[in-house]
């Protein structure tokens, strides 16, 4: 996977931006990343029960391990 600064500059040269439009957008998402690096920093999420019946993947993948029992 290449580096976010370089993938960064290969969208703006696709997107025909101008670099220095990149460096100021790679700018701008390090700051917003800036708030999950922080340390005092706490998180919660509140789900919904039928997240658990989506299926996004088989049965033998969403059920526990007999090692995790």
């Amino acid at each position: 996977m290449l580096p976010p600064a370089v993938r960064l500059f290969a969208i703006g040269e696709f997107r025909d931006i101008a670099p220095g439009e990149c460096a100021e957008a790679r700018a701008a998402r390090v700051e917003r990343s800036r708030v999950i690096r922080e340390p005092v920093q706490r998180f919660v999420f509140l789900l919904e029960e039928a997240v658990l019946d989506y299926g996004i993947c088989e049965a033998e993948v969403r059920a526990p391990s007999s090692a995790t029992r």
